[in-house]
Order: structure tokens, then sequence, then C-alpha cells
């Protein structure tokens, strides 16, 4: 009975998880269906045949797959992440203090925040700039990250992505994934640091493990 009674009240928390996941993923969706059928139009068209039927099936195919595999995609690195975050919990002995799907809630919950960067591209090039603009200046614009600070010539030689990873947006997911989940598990106290701390060992090792993956294809 006990077991039972204790299923019942999990339930909702895993219902709520359930809907944070699926809108994270419908919004980012819906981001690259705008970016697809926006910025990349006229590429998909130069691929084509040159006719409304090869831009709508090449658009459909990227479409599909991205429906198919970008849900897997993410939720690997949600539980990736909730997993170096538990262990920098297990190391202060707070393991029992935070049970793994609050932490899968909040770092879903604080993941809009590095939308943040691709909304702000998609409205500056679709209603700000001219339309004669390279996908190289849209996939290089990052105005907030450390790629302001270097040349063009440095970004030609692949280092772009490791350097606008290092903007004010992802150097304050941590901390919003620290705040969601103090407020969710106040018993967690003022050791919050380690979800900070823990968070930025992943960060790093998944932007390297990125840039070396670049870099072998």
């Amino acid at each position: 009975m006990k077991l039972a009674i204790t299923q019942t009240s999990n339930h909702p928390h895993y219902l709520k998880i359930g809907y944070c996941f699926s809108a994270v993923c419908l919004f980012q969706l819906l981001l690259v269906h705008f970016e697809l059928k926006t910025l990349y139009a006229s590429e998909l068209y130069e691929l084509s045949d040159g006719g409304e039927t090869g831009i709508f099936n090449g658009f459909t195919a990227v479409m599909k797959w991205s429906f198919v595999l970008f849900p897997f995609y993410l939720f690997l690195k949600f539980v990736i992440i909730c997993l170096i975050i538990e262990s920098g919990f297990s190391y202060h002995g707070l393991k029992s203090k935070v049970s793994f799907s609050t932490l899968f809630l909040g770092v879903i919950i604080a993941y809009p925040l590095l939308l943040a960067p691709q909304c702000f591209k998609l409205i500056y090039f679709h209603w700000m700039v001219p339309t004669d603009y390279l996908r190289s200046h849209y996939a290089h614009f990052a105005p907030l990250s450390m790629v302001a600070f270097f040349t063009d010539r440095l970004l030609e030689q692949g280092t772009w992505y490791l350097l606008q990873s290092v903007n004010l947006f992802d150097l304050g997911y941590p901390f919003v994934i620290a705040l969601v989940i103090k407020k969710m598990a106040p018993q967690t106290g003022d050791h919050t640091a380690a979800i900070v701390y823990a968070y930025y060992l992943a960060y790093f090792c998944w932007m390297l493990f990125t840039y070396l993956l670049q870099q072998s294809i």
C-alpha cells in the first residue's frame, strides 16, 4: 500500500517532465523549421531540380529526420548532464536530498535559455538585415560570444564553434539550473554551487567532444 501511494504521488511529477520535454522539443523543432524554410530556402532551391517539387521534397526529408532523431539526441544530452550533476551531489554527500527526476526537470526548464541565441539570430536575419547575406554569415553570427573578438580568418579554421560556445547564455545556463533545482529541492541548501561546477565539467567535455568530432569529419 505504501508503494502504491508513493507511485501515485510521483505520477504528476513525471507528467510534468513529459510535458516540459515535449514542449522544448517542439519549440526547437519549430525553430529549425522556420530556419530551413526562410533562411535556407535559396540554398535548397539551388540543390534541387529548380522546381517547387524539389524544394518541398528536400525540405520534407530534412524535417522528417529532425522529428525522428532530435528528441533522442536531446534526451541523451539531458541525461548526460543530469548524470554528471548527480555525481557532483554524490561527491558532496547530497545525493539523497534530490532525485534524478528533479535534476532532469531542472535541466529541461533551464534549457530554453540556450535557445535564445537562435531566436535572436532568426529575428535579426529575417527582419533586420538585407536578404543578400551568405549562410556562413548566419552560422558565424554570435554577438554575445567570444567570436566577436576574433577575425574571420581564425573562424575559417574551424575554431568558431568553440568560440561561439563561450557566450553569455551558455555561461548563465548552469546558474539557472542551480536556481531552479534549489527552488524545487530546498533541502540542498547552499550546496547548489556543486551543480554549477559539475555542469561546467560536463559542458567543457561536451564542447570538446563536439569540436573533435567536427574536425574528424
